[in-house]
């Protein structure tokens, strides 16, 4: 939070585009006191602890519409995520190179190991679209 609050006061016009209630004053250069707009590291912290997860999701997708709508449509942007390439194995025997396991079952992504009900092949699926644009998707619309 202290990091945040540091790059506000760097930012003053952000402070104001937020809408954070500004401490005028004559002599800054902005007219208002940056420092004393932004509220503490705590009440940050507080804030956002607070803040209902539909207020944040809200954000998220405001924020990649408006993005979506400024960038050039060849760019898909929105249409794929990045995933965490980071190999996570399991201790089952598909994962065992010298295991007697038929090579179409250790890769295969509906077969899932006995060992582990955790272990996957694939990533896990994240919609970034409404239900109803998933639905018109699958169709090929």
């Amino acid at each position: 939070m202290s990091q945040l609050r540091d790059y506000l006061i760097e930012h003053p016009a952000l402070v104001w585009l937020l809408g954070f209630k500004l401490e005028p004053d004559p002599t800054a250069p902005h007219g208002f006191d940056v420092s004393a707009s932004v509220p503490s590291r705590k009440q940050l912290g507080r804030v956002l602890r607070n803040l209902p997860n539909a207020a944040a999701q809200f954000l998220l997708t405001s924020t990649v519409n408006l993005l979506q709508a400024e960038l050039p449509p060849e760019l898909n942007f929105g249409q794929e995520i990045s995933l965490d390439i980071r190999l996570i194995q399991a201790w089952v025997k598909e994962n065992n190179p010298k295991a007697d396991v038929k090579e179409s079952q250790r890769l295969d992504k509906p077969h899932q190991p006995t060992g582990d009900r955790t272990c996957k092949l694939g990533c896990k699926k994240r919609a970034n679209q409404s239900p109803e644009q998933q639905l018109l998707a699958g169709y090929g619309l």
